[in-house]
């Protein structure tokens, strides 16, 4: 009995009397957010939107450095146009432009005419004085009509009379002669007398043509006439005038035609001579380039391009879950509680699981197993309740007596019961012992032992 009594109680020395508790961590588990942490060490990790490029082709084709704007890239793609139709628009220079010129004389055909025009008129004593105007066609003499308002003796100025009467116009006055017929101008000619033996200054007038609409044209004849006109002979001063050696450029048609090469033909003027063009362009694609993004963010993205200016902070957080466990935890009530094992925890106690398979009539051993997530933690409690502890003893000293009593009845013959009896309950409490040290005993080797 002393043996045992000294070797429980260096085992008590040496052994915990309950559980063996110990810290337990969880794997690290890292976690990122976009949310700067105030409260927790972190590392901050740059995360970009990747993209691929796609190119995006125009539907037109531009010569170079004209192109829409949209699209700014040239591809190689080309093609060549069409000389376009000639113009009298000067093309700029280009890349690839081929521009080639002709020059075109434009003329205008002279037209026959009609009316003859006399205007600015200065005569002597504010008077120009006409015996005759004779007008011919080819050698042929012609009729014609005079209009004029401030004309005295109109009927004198085509009567074939040179020696008597004249008609007379006023200074500044006008008037005008009507063909009553179209004439070509090469084919006409003036015959004109005058007479002036009045005064000492020059007579002069001036001749032109209207057109159809009896509007003055731009060339006339400049008549200059000495003073003191007059012939003995006829009378009177006479002038011959080939209108088409002074009204050459009088009188043209408006509509012109155009020619590659110049004309000689007198019946045709040259109004104007200019250059046309044509060209022919080498036009291309031109392109755009569209990014096509991936969702999310990244810290690299192989076969992707980054773009440097699209990226979030995302901050790195490392967490381990802890929990320990108090020390020496038996369970000596039927009113227990296990998650009272619990001496601290980063874990909400509420999301702990607990599994057991204690069976509260019998002491001994018993695996708890506590359960978050995928922490998982096997646990050994004792249970060891007195009440339990003493109902055993009760049994055990009922069996022993019953055991005298059949001694006594088979003859056996028994000394000192009492003694005996106290013998017996001796070794009952030794047993109690013996029973809690072997519990203590097996619960440590499960724990060295990793049972």
């Amino acid at each position: 009995m002393k043996k045992l009594i000294k070797l429980f109680l260096i085992l008590n020395l040496i052994l915990p009397n309950g559980v063996y508790a110990a810290t337990y961590y969880s794997t690290e588990k890292i976690n990122y957010t976009t949310s700067k942490p105030t409260n927790k060490e972190y590392e901050e990790e740059y995360r970009y939107k990747f993209y691929e490029e796609e190119k995006i082709y125009s539907e037109e084709y531009y010569v170079e450095d004209f192109n829409d704007g949209n699209y700014p890239y040239r591809s190689n793609e080309f093609i060549q146009t069409d000389f376009t139709s000639w113009s009298k628009e000067k093309p700029i220079d280009a890349k690839g432009r081929v521009i080639k010129t002709k020059e075109i004389f434009e003329y205008a055909k002279r037209l026959p005419i009609r009316y003859l025009y006399f205007y600015d008129i200065n005569g002597s004593r504010n008077v120009l004085r006409f015996l005759e105007i004779k007008i011919y066609h080819n050698e042929e003499e012609i009729s014609y009509d005079l209009e004029c308002q401030k004309c005295n003796n109109q009927e004198k100025l085509n009567d074939n009379n040179y020696d008597q009467g004249y008609t007379s116009v006023l200074n500044s006055n006008t008037f005008v002669l009507d063909l009553k017929d179209y004439y070509d101008l090469d084919e006409l000619k003036l015959e004109i007398y005058l007479t002036d033996n009045y005064g000492t200054d020059k007579s002069t007038f001036r001749i032109s043509a209207l057109n159809h609409n009896k509007q003055v044209l731009n060339n006339y004849i400049d008549v200059f006439l000495e003073s003191n006109m007059y012939n003995t002979e006829d009378s009177g001063y006479r002038f011959n005038i080939n209108l088409k050696d002074h009204l050459k450029d009088l009188y043209y048609e408006e509509n012109t035609i155009t020619k590659e090469e110049k004309l000689e033909d007198e019946e045709y003027k040259l109004m104007n001579n200019y250059l046309l063009y044509s060209y022919q362009d080498v036009k291309y694609k031109y392109y755009k380039i569209e990014r096509l993004y991936l969702d999310g963010y990244y810290v690299d993205k192989k076969g992707y391009k980054k773009d440097k200016d699209r990226y979030k902070i995302y901050y790195k957080i490392r967490n381990r879950e802890k929990i320990s466990f108090k020390d020496n935890y038996i369970i000596n009530s039927r009113d227990y509680n296990l998650y009272d094992l619990i001496e601290e925890s980063s874990i909400d106690i509420n999301k702990i699981k607990i599994q057991d398979r204690i069976d509260i009539s019998k002491n001994g051993v018993y695996k708890i197993t506590f359960s978050y997530q995928d922490f998982q933690i096997d646990q050994y409690v004792t249970l060891n309740i007195e009440e339990m502890m003493e109902s055993i003893n009760i049994s055990k000293i009922s069996n022993v007596e019953n055991v005298d009593k059949i001694s006594t009845k088979t003859g056996n013959k028994i000394e000192n019961k009492p003694k005996e009896k106290n013998i017996k309950k001796k070794n009952h409490k030794t047993g109690n012992l013996l029973s809690y040290l072997s519990i203590s005993i097996i619960f440590f080797l499960k724990k060295r032992l990793h049972i």
